[in-house]
């Protein structure tokens, strides 16, 4: 972020620059300080359509609801019949909690761009939320099989998916496991994988192996915001395995490297891990119970 906002000093018209901060605002939730940023990238002219839909996300969070539909109106205007301006809708239609509109979007996206998954989760995830699962699974096995590895493991995280949905924890795992043994060791992105896999662990009741996987991912991701994550992951598989030092001391790590950061969001995730550390501890208060809940 502050890279970003350094480089924005020098360049001042660099709309990668805004649209990333933005992405950025985003992920702390901060819609208001986000918006701007990407109206002054698409005022400057920016040749990238996805900021418009950053701008529409941002406005929906906002609950500026006209200021959506406008926005993909100019996109419209600017970039004319293009996939990222359906992508933008579908995504809109899943916020709105519209899946059929969303899937219905996310067809014209593929007669728009055959053959190279432009939709990613979209028609999955609408399925999903509409209860078609054999619709859903077929969506999963069309990406799980495709040539391009990026949409291949995507693939396999939507079959896992499914496959908690019907109860084969087993199998679920066994997917995410393929996912990342197919993804490149040396590559620090790595450690996403690995993040989603120790979740998956520890939803399956098995924290000890949950603990080593995100201990890895802490390591390859450091210095980066999967290491929040990792972190996040420590937390709970000590508490899952009673261990309430070493608990809060992953969290006093945590709060080291959340220190400072904006937003309402860090607030939320500390009060929950001290929730459960309370859990483990006992008796647990009236406010961490309430944190809990939170």
């Amino acid at each position: 972020m502050e890279a970003y906002r350094n480089l924005l000093t020098i360049e001042p018209d660099n709309t990668t620059a805004l649209n990333n901060l933005g992405l950025q605002y985003m992920t702390f939730e901060m819609w208001d300080r986000a918006a701007p940023l990407f109206a002054e990238a698409l005022e400057i002219g920016t040749g990238f359509g996805g900021t418009y839909v950053n701008l529409a996300v941002t406005y929906s969070g906002l609950g500026r609801l006209g200021e959506v539909e406008k926005t993909l109106g100019e996109m419209a205007l600017k970039h004319g019949d293009n996939p990222d301006l359906y992508w933008g809708r579908a995504v809109i239609e899943m916020l709105w909690g519209e899946p059929e509109k969303a899937l219905q979007h996310s067809r014209k996206i593929d007669e728009l761009s055959p053959g190279v998954f432009a939709a990613g989760q979209i028609p999955v995830n609408a399925r999903i939320l509409l209860e078609d699962w054999q619709g859903a699974a077929q969506e999963a096995e069309a990406l799980a099989s495709a040539d391009i590895p990026r949409v291949r493991r995507e693939g396999l995280e939507l079959l896992a998916t499914l496959d908690w949905y019907k109860g084969e924890s087993d199998s679920a795992l066994g997917r995410l496991r393929q996912r990342l043994a197919e993804y490149p060791e040396s590559d620090s992105n790595r450690a996403g994988l690995e993040v989603d896999l120790g979740f998956a662990l520890l939803d399956a009741g098995r924290p000890e192996e949950a603990l080593q996987i995100f201990q890895s991912a802490a390591t390859t991701g450091r210095r980066d915001w999967v290491e929040i994550d990792a972190l996040h992951g420590e937390v709970l598989a000590h508490a899952e395995l009673g261990r309430a030092s070493a608990a809060r001391a992953a969290l006093s790590r945590l709060q080291e490297l959340v220190a400072g950061l904006p937003g309402p969001r860090w607030e939320r995730d500390q009060q929950f891990l001290s929730g459960r550390i309370a859990f483990v501890d006992g008796p647990v208060s009236y406010t961490h119970l309430r944190a809990h809940e939170t």
